[in-house]
């Protein structure tokens, strides 16, 4: 595979140094994939039944970035050719691959990781369910780098078809050191590894996949697209995050019949009232007609809210770390975004006018998006009108005897009442 250092096919290099051999059914996590490029042999990732995920260098003739054939690619997991089994791939079947995604412009111009270095396969019939719950959001990916997670990489590191090694993906775990957004003007995200474990990507584990499980749940959290291949120390595992490649995941889902993935939710906004806390925002740029439902989730992951429209309301005190919105299509897939710190609500003061013997009393509207009325009081709490939200202009008008006068607002929600705003300006009235 491509590596961080330099890219030389050479002779067959160890897998994943350190690591060791995938438990249970390894084929189900990792695909052998092969070609009749220079490449040889890469890994790749069962992201649905019928589309794998991998690294775009794998699927090249040569540098210059023109893609093999779909026909020319083999996948091949335990030595043998694919048949569809609950328990995994076990066997012998026709599965082909019959398309392949890559970004726009994508070439591989010198010996180490290229911009965009991400690819989807397309297959022909499905390879049994994927073990990947969901892809990780970019909130999740975030947050993982700044703990320094340790995240699971899987790969069949073999720089030959026919090496001497026994064709079983070794697995192991590589803490997340830092991500870059834009990678030599990349236009998803690439994260990076520590190999200060002495674990280390090698030649063959390019395309494979990079996952972690959080709240009973595997995400998948990238692929695979270089490594430095050595015991050193450093920056390795190059790895880009499909989630910010939604422009060719999607249609790859969409050929082999998946719903397309939305975006993150958009203009997120958060109030409390009472003891409760309402976000709401617009549906997602990308795929919103497929954004089914949305989920606030605290920084664990833990779900606070559901909701089928643009807004959901929780209880103030379950609020422990940072919160963010989901958005979810019908499969459960679904971009995030981190969600504004949310203060109490409280209305602007009104403003008042004297009509000969009634004062005319205006109220702006408070951003929000459920009020069930606005309700006007006098300097000593006395109710004096109540205004509904679909009024136009928002304003009620009352008699009064000659004086001097201030008035509050409040406003009713279901989810509560808001502390009244602030006086208006005095107004008089003349007898």
């Amino acid at each position: 595979m491509a590596s961080l250092l330099a890219f030389t096919p050479a002779e067959p290099t160890p897998r994943l140094i350190g690591a060791v051999p995938v438990s249970g059914t390894p084929n189900a996590l990792g695909i052998m994939l092969s070609t009749s490029n220079f490449y040889y042999t890469c890994t790749a990732a069962p992201l649905k039944s019928r589309v794998l995920l991998t690294a775009a260098h794998c699927v090249l003739v040569d540098d210059l970035g023109a893609v093999v054939s779909p026909g020319a690619i083999s996948l091949t997991p335990l030595g043998g050719t694919l048949r569809v089994s609950g328990a995994g791939l076990v066997g012998a079947s026709p599965v082909r691959v019959i398309q392949v995604v890559v970004p726009a412009g994508f070439t591989f111009p010198d010996d180490r990781v290229p911009a965009n270095d991400i690819a989807l396969l397309v297959l022909d019939s499905d390879i049994g369910a994927s073990p990947y719950t969901r892809l990780a959001t970019r909130v999740e990916v975030e947050r993982w780098v700044r703990e320094q997670r340790a995240v699971d990489a899987i790969g069949y590191g073999l720089t030959a078809v026919g090496g001497a090694v026994s064709e079983v993906p070794r697995q192991a775990q590589l803490p997340l050191a830092a991500f870059d957004p834009a990678y030599k003007g990349s236009t998803g995200w690439m994260i990076f590894s520590s190999a200060a474990t002495g674990v280390n990507i090698c030649s063959g584990d390019s395309g494979g996949p990079r996952f972690t499980t959080e709240q009973g749940a595997t995400l998948l959290v990238a692929e695979t697209a270089g490594g430095a291949c050595s015991t050193i120390t450093g920056l390795t595992g190059a790895a880009f995050v499909p989630i910010t490649y939604l422009d060719i995941v999607n249609p790859a889902l969409a050929a082999a019949g998946f719903q397309t993935i939305p975006s993150s939710p958009l203009e997120i906004k958060a109030a409390q009232v009472a003891n409760s806390t309402t976000l709401w925002w617009s549906a997602p740029a990308v795929s919103p007609e497929t954004a089914a439902s949305y989920q606030v989730l605290d920084s664990t992951g833990a779900v606070l809210c559901s909701s089928a429209v643009t807004s959901c309301t929780f209880p103030s005190a379950s609020i422990t770390s940072a919160i963010n919105v989901r958005s979810m299509n019908g499969e459960g897939e679904g971009d995030a975004a981190l969600a504004p710190v949310a203060d109490v609500l409280r209305p602007v003061a009104p403003a008042a006018r004297a009509i000969k013997k009634r004062v005319r009393i205006f109220v702006t509207a408070v951003d929000f998006p459920a009020v069930t009325s606005y309700v006007v009081r006098d300097r000593t709490g006395k109710k004096i009108c109540t205004i509904a939200p679909t009024a136009a202009p928002l304003a009620c008008t009352v008699k009064a005897k000659p004086g001097s006068y201030r008035f509050r607002v409040e406003v009713v929600t279901p989810n509560g009442t808001t502390p009244a705003s602030r006086l208006s300006r005095a107004v008089k009235v003349r007898g």
